[in-house]
């Protein structure tokens, strides 16, 4: 039977380990990826509350992907995919920058 000194220390060394494994599991990579999904299912969902309710200020920020690619293409009808081509104009990171040099 163990004397209070080492209930003490028994009762300590239990938190601890239950401390140190509940932080390990907060600060991993997996962990902060459902945290941020968590949050952006949250947003979208309180913003197309607010869309069906007719209460969203802006309406514009808040699009759906083929509307906001409607909305790109200016012109006239007979050019009807001319916002997705000016999209995939667009100039990104030139990922084969290096390759003569190295």
């Amino acid at each position: 039977m163990p004397h209070e000194g080492e209930k003490k220390g028994l009762l300590f060394g239990t938190i601890y380990v239950f401390v140190l494994l509940f932080c390990r599991k907060r600060h991993s990579r997996d962990w902060q990826l459902t945290k941020q999904t968590k949050k952006k299912q949250t947003a979208q969902w309180w913003h197309l509350k607010k869309r069906e309710e007719g209460k969203l200020k802006n309406k514009k920020n808040f699009l759906y992907k083929n509307e906001r690619r409607r909305k790109m293409g200016g012109g006239g009808e007979e050019e009807e995919n001319r916002g997705r081509r000016r999209k995939k104009l667009g100039g990104g990171r030139k990922k084969n920058f290096f390759r003569g040099k190295n």
